[in-house]
């Protein structure tokens, strides 16, 4: 059965509390949005409005979560990867990272890392969705990354898909309508998007409450196709959220609270992921701090909040760190992060599989270590077989004491279900030293080269590369 319990950082009452402090937020202080149409949807519907700040009442806050469904199917080009957002828990790939780790010393990004990184998500049975940017390819302009990411997404990969994230200098909304074209040419299927829920961005509000221009456009992109919106609140506790990770926690609800309620007014039904991004400011360093346990506090009592309360399915960030290099604090500050997650209860694993130095680089040995390390998240959420026959009083019985269990018929039915590691490794000293002494990250490398010659040229045919390519040419010669 699975585990009985899960962690969980508040109350009844102090979420009670959380909703109560966030709907007074909304109803008093209210949430700036820089944009006109928004703003005119929310006078529409009622909402006060005094320039660019909306003033959200309590009944269409509860309107709102009314209509946001608790789960969803996030489909994938092969439906037997497609997935349901909101039961279980499930990683995805890393976004909105620049530089590729190699040994001690990091460097740009190329395409061909991406095209590296992609085969390794669709490998892997750890990793549910692909797509998103494990780094910014340096060798493409940055007017057309998000095509020729896209393309090298589709045509390795058929899993659910995380478009290239397109705000590292302010979201683009034509780029994201070009994402999703292409991914119609890959389905084969114009307004395939209308009626089937298959891509997801992530977006927020610059804290402290305000909704840019630019998010809001390509919240209405994705809303107006009917796809999911991951809406965020990442606030750094000290800085732009209160030192107080209570009041930070308050500052993340009514954030997305408000969000939540625009999209609504847009589509009633669209599916909204809740997704606290809060750190906690080093304030030695002005920087934000995301191995921090009080961060991961924050987000996963918000997490609790989004699922007890909203019935909602959840994302949050768990595999921030700060190391420099693959180390063992990249090792212990992961593990703090995926294991909080996990033990909350969190959907979706988001920005978790293997990144360095505050997300800022990515490490494809520390990706599959860290596939090892959700996998055993994984068998620990399966928690112990309590059933009768695993009570094993009749076994027990039959080997009696000073008995042995090694060669008997059902260890030998059963023993290939104990869980066993991809990566880390369970030898003896002697062994593994004439084996050449292998370090973890001696064998994560050689299990990405397996990857990498395993894995197909492709996973599209001639005609829909070709097809894929002319658009790419088309967008880019106008």
């Amino acid at each position: 059965m699975t585990l009985i319990n899960k962690i969980e950082v508040l109350s009844k009452e102090d979420l009670t509390r959380v909703h109560e402090a966030s709907l007074k937020i909304l109803q008093e202080i209210g949430v700036v949005f820089l944009s006109e149409e928004a703003i005119e949807r929310f006078k529409h519907h009622g909402a006060k409005v005094n320039g660019n700040i909306v003033y959200l009442s309590p009944k269409m806050v509860e309107d709102a979560l009314e209509k946001c469904p608790s789960q969803f199917k996030w489909r994938a080009r092969n439906d037997t990867h497609s997935l349901i957002v909101g039961k279980g828990f499930h990683v995805h790939a890393t976004q909105g990272l620049i530089y590729i780790q190699e040994g001690k010393f990091r460097r740009k990004c190329t395409l061909e890392d991406c095209v590296t990184a992609q085969k390794i998500y669709q490998a892997s049975d750890a990793v549910s969705v692909v797509g998103g940017n494990p780094g910014d390819p340096a060798d493409i302009d940055k007017r057309v990354k998000h095509l020729y990411f896209t393309y090298v997404a589709l045509k390795h990969t058929d899993k659910p898909f995380f478009p290239y994230c397109t705000h590292t200098e302010g979201y683009v909304v034509s780029e994201v309508s070009q994402i999703m074209d292409m991914f119609e040419i890959a389905v084969g299927a114009k307004d395939y998007l209308k009626k089937n829920y298959c891509l997801a961005n992530i977006c927020g509000p610059i804290s402290p409450l305000t909704y840019p221009a630019d998010v809001l456009g390509v919240i209405s992109e994705y809303v107006k196709r009917n796809q999911p919106i991951h809406l965020y609140s990442a606030p750094m506790a000290g800085i732009t959220g209160p030192l107080s990770l209570f009041g930070t926690s308050v500052l993340v609800n009514a954030e997305i609270l408000a969000g939540i309620v625009l999209i609504q007014l847009m589509n009633p039904g669209n599916p909204v992921v809740y997704t606290p991004m809060a750190s906690v400011a080093d304030m030695k360093r002005a920087n934000a701090n995301y191995a921090s346990p009080e961060a991961m506090l924050i987000n996963i009592a918000n997490c609790q909040l989004g699922q007890a309360l909203y019935h909602l399915p959840t994302r949050t960030l768990c595999g921030g760190n700060n190391a420099k290099t693959v180390n063992c604090q990249a090792g212990y500050e992961t593990m703090q992060n995926m294991m909080l997650a996990t033990l909350a209860g969190v959907h979706l694993f988001g920005l978790s599989l293997g990144c360095l130095d505050n997300w800022t680089t990515t490490s494809f040995e520390k990706l599959l270590i860290d596939i090892e390390l959700f996998e055993r998240m994984k068998r620990i959420v399966q928690g112990v077989d309590t059933s009768e026959k695993a009570l094993s009083l009749d076994l027990i019985k039959e080997v009696g004491p000073g008995g042995s269990y090694l060669t008997h018929q059902d260890t030998l039915a059963h023993f290939r279900q104990i869980w066993m590691p991809g990566i880390s490794d369970w030898e003896s000293y002697a062994t593994w030293k004439d084996a050449g002494s292998e370090d973890v990250m001696d064998r994560a490398n050689r299990k990405c080269k397996e990857i990498l010659d395993s894995s197909p040229e492709s996973m599209i045919d001639e005609a829909l590369d070709k097809e894929l390519r002319q658009y790419i040419s088309m967008v880019i010669n106008g």
